[in-house]
């Protein structure tokens, strides 16, 4: 395993353990999920809610991402990889060849970095993402 990916899945074990959601019971997750998670500072970005938790734009950061079910976002790329883990639902990643990857809670995610993909929210709750770029995060759509 790379450097990087040992470093950017050590940091997730961290924030998720901080956060109380590592090694979990289901009850204990939904009631983490209903309450903590709630009273957080969600800020409006484009169609999704965020909370940042470390970096900016320009370099490495972290932040979670909050979309309701039948989210379906559009589709887009980044121009660095980035990792994930699904805290709360069913996330979906639709790929430019119609492929649909369920991620259910508990699951990690490499996203690679110019693959063209829709982030999306099959519920039954609100999907709630860590989601951790080791470089700038951006994102681009199609020229259409």
């Amino acid at each position: 395993m790379m450097k990087s990916t040992k470093k950017t899945l050590a940091k997730m074990a961290a924030v998720l353990a901080l956060a109380g959601l590592v090694g979990t019971t289901s009850s204990a997750q939904e009631d983490a999920m209903g309450t903590d998670l709630e009273k957080l500072n969600w800020v409006e970005r484009g169609p999704v809610l965020v909370v940042p938790l470390w970096g900016d734009d320009s370099g490495e950061s972290a932040f979670l991402l909050r979309n309701k079910p039948g989210y379906a976002g559009a589709m887009h790329t980044h121009s660095e990889d980035y990792h994930g883990v699904t805290l709360q639902g069913t996330w979906l990643k639709k790929m430019v060849d119609d492929s649909v990857k369920e991620i259910p809670t508990g699951t990690h995610v490499l996203q690679a970095k110019s693959e063209w993909h829709h982030d999306g929210c099959a519920g039954p709750e609100d999907c709630i993402l860590f989601i951790h770029f080791e470089g700038p995060r951006d994102v681009s759509f199609p020229d259409n």
